[in-house]
This record gives structure tokens, sequence and C-alpha cells, in this order.
């Protein structure tokens, strides 16, 4: 029987590359909302917003979907892993380290995303 060798491609590459365009999509996504309400923002600063009230606006708006996302995701996780005990050997059915810290990176990565295009709000910042 012949055996065809596939090049080796590391699990990290792709994976790298997915993540990447993911977090790249999620900024562009919030900086054009930012860009979309460039007006409104300028208003609310007239009336006496300061920099900050802008960039927590900007921030919430970014991190209330996220939130709601990894409230689901850790409900159906701890769900699925409870299933999967069963099948496999020498879990646990609730591993709260890899949980939380799976949720942080995530979480971690959105406020980035949100970051940037919140400091574009701010004026003075070169756009």
């Amino acid at each position: 029987e012949v055996y065809h060798r596939r090049p080796f491609i590391p699990y990290d590459i792709p994976h790298e590359v997915c993540e990447s365009a993911r977090r790249l999509y999620i900024t562009r996504r919030r900086l054009h909302v930012v860009v979309q309400r460039t007006q409104e923002i300028g208003v609310r600063m007239a009336l006496g917003a300061r920099s900050g009230d802008v960039m927590s606006l900007i921030m919430s708006e970014t991190m209330r979907p996220v939130a709601l996302g990894l409230a689901a995701g850790f409900g159906l996780a701890a769900i699925v892993s409870r299933w999967m005990v069963s099948f496999l050997f020498g879990l646990s059915a609730l591993d709260l380290p890899a949980f939380l810290g799976a949720s942080g990176f995530l979480a971690a990565v959105a406020l980035l995303a949100g970051y940037f295009p919140a400091l574009c709000a701010l004026p003075g910042w070169i756009r």
C-alpha cells in the first residue's frame, strides 16, 4: 500500500492566520461604526462630554456583545464538557481554569479591537 506524504503544516499557522483575520475584522467594523457616528460624537463633545465619556461609550458598545457571547459560550461549554466526561477518561466535568483562561483571552482580544477605534473617536486623534 502506498502512502502519500502530505506537506507538514504546523497546527498553529492556519489557526493564527484565522485569528488575525478575525481580530482585524472586529477592529475594522468598530472603526467603521465610529466613523459613521462622528457627528454624534462631535455633538456630545460640544454639549460637554469628556474624552473619557466618549471612550467609555465606544468600549461599552464593543464589550456588550462580547459579554453576552462569553456567557452563552461558557454555559454551552459547561454542558458539552459534562457530556464529554462520559467519553474521555481523566477529564473533569468543569475545568474552570481552562474556561476562564479562554474567556479572558477572548475578552482581551475584544478590548484591544475596540480600544483603537475608541481612540480615533477622541478629538485631536490623527486619522
